[in-house]
């Protein structure tokens, strides 16, 4: 009934309150990265500048004085996540070969870490780039454009159901890039309707 109520938005699964979880859970290097992405973002945000509490509440990870199951996604501590929310995981493997597996990295991150990690992959050697010449200028052109990556996986990780056992699969090799997340789609939305428009 409670995944019914949550698949049809009738209850907000990550406003609701993480049971056990308090204040002292949340990990400040986590909240100290969410404030350098919005001053990165939206430098003239009032929220950068407040005191850990209230930065909290202005991101709803905090309603009432309780964590909520964004803020525990969002900043609990890495044990913390284990414990409470195991359905948190975040994998990412490298195929440098069709049967070969060059990385191998199943981990636990706080949803801002997994996507600066999945970046920071990206923004190396594991992401080729190619020269491409028009006219006078060159154009260096990467294999995966960073830009697409991060949204892939930052849509895995955040539409996913958490309520469901299952990890986000970041899988790469030379030829492509899959990302799959547990859960399927929401109320309403099928593979047929999902890519039209009008």
């Amino acid at each position: 009934f409670q995944r019914t109520q949550i698949a049809t938005g009738a209850v907000d699964w990550s406003g609701a309150p993480a049971v056990d979880i308090g204040l002292a859970d949340l990990d400040p290097l986590q909240i100290e990265r969410a404030r350098q992405i919005l001053r990165s973002k939206n430098p003239s945000s009032g929220l950068i500048e407040l005191a850990d509490v209230p930065f909290l509440e202005g991101l709803e990870a905090l309603r009432g004085g309780q964590v909520t199951h964004a803020g525990m996604l969002l900043f609990a501590r890495r044990e913390i996540l284990a414990r409470h929310c195991p359905q948190a995981q975040f994998h990412y493997v490298f195929l440098d070969s069709e049967t070969t597996v060059a990385r191998n990295a199943p981990e636990r991150l706080p949803l801002l870490e997994a996507v600066e990690r999945i970046e920071q992959i990206f923004s190396g050697p594991m992401n080729p780039e190619k020269e491409i010449e028009i006219g006078l200028f060159k154009l260096r052109i990467p294999q995966f454009p960073i830009e697409g990556v991060r949204e892939a996986v930052l849509n895995a990780l955040t539409h996913r159901d958490y309520q469901h056992s299952g990890e986000v699969l970041v899988r790469h090799s030379a030829k492509e890039l899959v990302v799959t997340s547990p859960g399927g789609f929401v109320d309403g939305i099928t593979p047929e309707n999902i890519l039209r428009h009008e």
